[in-house]
């Protein structure tokens, strides 16, 4: 096929892979330790900030952890993107019928 077509954008779709799932892992692992403690114990009517703040870290690590899903879709979506790029045409079928039945 030409260069401009997906296909020639295979090898970068198969490094994206890993990627995306080194940034999904890394995203799983985001907390914020000690951080409302700290800030609670610096200020003066800390109680009321060390909770909002408490909520606002739950609230990102909540939202690190659904992103961290979306990377692994994602790195599976350009893992099965590029097993489809690189298949032969007797094999297309096999991986479309493969896929169809999911």
């Amino acid at each position: 096929m030409p260069d401009g077509t997906i296909r020639a954008d295979a090898e970068k779709i198969a490094s994206a892979v890993s990627v995306f799932r080194t940034a999904g892992d890394q995203a799983a692992g985001v907390t914020f330790p000690h951080v409302t403690t700290e800030v609670g114990a610096a200020l003066l009517g800390g109680s009321a900030i060390e909770q909002a703040l408490d909520r606002a870290c739950g609230a990102a690590a909540v939202f690190a952890a659904r992103s961290s899903g979306r990377l692994g879709g994602l790195a599976e979506f350009a893992a099965q993107a590029h097993r489809f790029l690189e298949a032969q045409d007797e094999d297309f079928a096999a991986l479309l019928g493969a896929v169809a039945r999911r």
